[in-house]
């Protein structure tokens, strides 16, 4: 297949007045990399990776540290100047929006400047092989649940998320409303962990494509992570699945009852509520579950038609309709 790259970079232009033209600049090195890819006969994807910003970054960051003390307001100036410009830049260009829906801190700079050099080094020499993996798996995805053109930006992961994307052995991901992706690597990441996770957010991106299956609500967040985890598993049964604790069957209604009234936020159901006794990361263990039941008891549907049931549906047939009915 073949794949064309296009670099991004600015170029000063020279006004002419009169007989005399100004000195030009020295076009900069580019900031990220565009590869364009075929995922189907009238589907494509942009991939999208940063590092050459955050490469620009680390250089500027250290070169001051040489002159001089370097406060954090000083480290964020230049993150401002450099990768989050070009994030900037890109959003407005490919006419995206970044909502990381409540993880903006993903736009601050990290304090771990050598680990992110060493991090972005490594995805800069592992490239070539990573995108054939992202490919891979969008391709794969596609063929199963087929949508619109889709944009991925791939990021490293700063020292600060990795505690978060430990239950995702050392990834994130984030699915924007507008389709596109979000793939933050870590140090821990392996190939197959980022297939899988490409077609969990792929299967996110497609879903967010039919507002009508979908009713905004804690049973609707349950769902919509409960698919996107099966989805995953069935394409890549081999890879691991996202860490989480047991809940206990008296825990289980609690939360179910929490559920069933809409009082759960996404957020909640995420990063956990001690005072509301929800343990973090429940929106895949009890998502995964009622929609793993869903899915052995549809096994006539394609990945597509489960994909795309509806909320209602999965209410009245669910695992947990005595629960949520």
């Amino acid at each position: 297949m073949r794949i064309c790259i296009a670099f991004f970079f600015s170029i000063l232009i020279c006004f002419v007045s009169g007989c005399t033209s100004q000195p030009t600049q020295p076009a900069e090195k580019p900031k990220s990399t565009i590869r364009e890819v075929e995922l189907a006969k009238d589907q494509h994807a942009k991939i999208i990776t940063l590092y050459p910003a955050y490469i620009d970054y680390i250089t500027k960051v250290q070169k001051k540290m040489k002159d001089t003390n370097v406060t954090d307001e000083d480290i964020q100036r230049i993150f401002d100047k450099t990768v989050r410009r070009e994030l900037d830049r890109i959003q407005k260009e490919q006419d995206i929006f970044l909502d990381f829906k409540g993880f903006n801190d993903v736009f601050t700079a990290t304090s771990y400047l050598s680990d992110l050099k060493k991090l972005t080094k490594r995805l800069m020499d592992e490239e070539k092989e990573n995108m054939k993996s992202v490919h891979e798996a969008l391709r794969k995805s596609a063929d199963h649940l087929p949508g619109k053109d889709k944009i991925i930006l791939m990021l490293p992961l700063s020292e600060e998320h990795r505690y978060a994307a430990k239950a995702t052995s050392g990834l994130m991901g984030f699915a924007m409303s507008d389709g596109s992706m979000v793939i933050m690597l870590g140090e821990e990441y392996t190939h197959e962990i980022l297939k899988y996770v490409i077609a969990h957010e792929y299967n996110h991106s497609v879903v967010n494509e039919h507002p009508e299956i979908r009713q905004p609500s804690s049973i609707d967040y349950l769902i919509f992570e409960g698919k996107a985890e099966v989805f995953a598993q069935v394409l890549y049964p081999k890879a691991p699945p996202i860490e989480t604790e047991k809940i206990a069957s008296s825990d289980k209604k609690k939360i179910l009852e929490q559920v069933k009234n809409n009082s759960l936020s996404y957020e909640e159901l995420s990063i956990g509520n001690e005072a509301k006794e929800i343990p973090r990361l429940t929106i895949y263990s009890l998502g995964t579950e009622l929609m793993a039941d869903f899915r052995q008891k549809k096994s006539e549907q394609t990945l597509q038609e489960f994909s795309l049931t509806p909320v209602s549906d999965v209410i009245h047939e669910g695992k947990f309709k005595s629960a949520l009915e």
